[in-house]
């Protein structure tokens, strides 16, 4: 089996670590880097990815390296088709990076998305694998670790959480038909397409550091649109406060624009709902037809004020995405939300404002 770990940032590198230090050496993993220089430095001998936790470094070693467009081992191909590929990469470079790798995706493969924000499925979807007969098999993933990087390939584990994992339904597969409890024969029978999904999943649930959970694709998404919406909180504001995530609900104006933006989301994600029962009805569907609690305003907002609290002394990625001079994710937070508004006419004031006042802090230079 051969594994791609796409982007090297805090959940890359963290993955990638716990990955080798997991998977048999006959499995390859290869780390994708951005530059050449990059991984030019990574192919020295002395270099390894480096996990920092409690101030103890653990080293590992074990990987091969590549880039978009040079290849650094000749124990690797730039022909050789991917089989499993965990995409790290910032969100609004997914579409992009994944179109430089597509010589090498087949229908066979299994993409791993392990991002911030929504929409990036969907994006993957409408821009590159539109045949459904060809598109490749996909995980999406919800991580609450807090990780940063203390320098290229060394991540600093600063909070422990988890990894919520849900299989993408394919049509006529049924990879929940043991739900709540799923098992590897859920995925199929043993085939070379279902082969590289099988491998994926029990490697990634192999992973007992990193508290990875195998969860129903419904519940996925649950827990992908609650922490949106954290995001669509905390990191904007952040950014455009330049504070910790814990000094946004320190004072009542932080706290009233954090209701407002989970009024907003609440009230699409019902809309959203609405179309989604109007949907079922008409194919004659099974469906829960009660709006889920987790989604409500005030759900969302108790969700918000958790995390903030949690994180409380962290610096939020899109504030260093700010510091940084880099585009941030906004369009997959606040974005991602403002345009499920268009789609069921759910006016999102709030949520685009931000996303403006944000388009103007990139603009503004900053003075470190």
């Amino acid at each position: 089996m051969r594994f791609h770990v796409l982007g090297l940032g805090p959940i890359g590198c963290l993955l990638a670590h716990h990955l080798r230090q997991t998977v048999s050496n006959h499995h390859s993993i290869t780390l994708v880097h951005k530059s050449t220089k990059y991984a030019a430095n990574a192919v020295n001998p002395s270099s390894r990815v480096l996990l920092e936790r409690n101030s103890i470094v653990v080293p590992q070693s074990g990987f091969q390296h590549e880039t978009f467009d040079h290849k650094v081992e000749p124990t690797t191909s730039k022909t050789t088709p991917i089989e499993s590929l965990i995409v790290c990469v910032k969100a609004h470079h997914t579409v992009n990076t994944i179109r430089a790798l597509l010589p090498r995706l087949t229908p066979d493969t299994t993409i791993v998305l392990m991002q911030n924000g929504m929409g990036i499925y969907e994006a993957l979807i409408r821009e590159i694998f539109r045949n459904p007969d060809r598109r490749p098999h996909f995980v999406v993933a919800s991580i609450t670790h807090g990780a940063f990087l203390k320098d290229y390939m060394h991540v600093v584990h600063a909070g422990v959480g988890g990894i919520q994992l849900g299989v993408v339904p394919e049509h006529g597969a049924d990879f929940e038909a043991s739900y709540p409890h799923m098992s590897l024969a859920d995925l199929g029978e043993r085939t070379p397409r279902s082969d590289t999904l099988r491998h994926t999943v029990a490697a990634l649930t192999g992973l007992a550091a990193l508290n990875v959970d195998w969860q129903s694709f419904y519940t996925i998404q649950m827990a992908l649109r609650r922490k949106v919406v954290v995001n669509a909180v905390v990191n904007p504001l952040t950014a455009l406060m330049d504070c910790k995530n814990g000094a946004v609900l320190a004072h009542p104006s932080g706290r009233a624009i954090c209701e407002r933006v989970c009024l907003e989301a609440a009230n699409v994600f019902r809309a959203q709902h609405a179309a989604d029962l109007r949907d079922v009805r008409a194919s004659s569907r099974e469906h829960n037809t009660t709006f889920p609690f987790q989604l409500t305003k005030d759900a969302l907002v108790q969700e918000v004020e958790r995390v903030a609290q949690v994180t409380a002394n962290n610096y939020s990625s899109m504030l260093m995405d700010i510091k940084r001079g880099r585009t941030t994710e906004i369009g997959f937070m606040n974005g991602y939300l403002c345009d499920l508004g268009k789609r069921h006419n759910v006016q999102m004031p709030t949520n685009s404002l931000l996303m403006r006042l944000i388009d103007l802090r990139t603009r503004i230079p900053v003075h470190l």
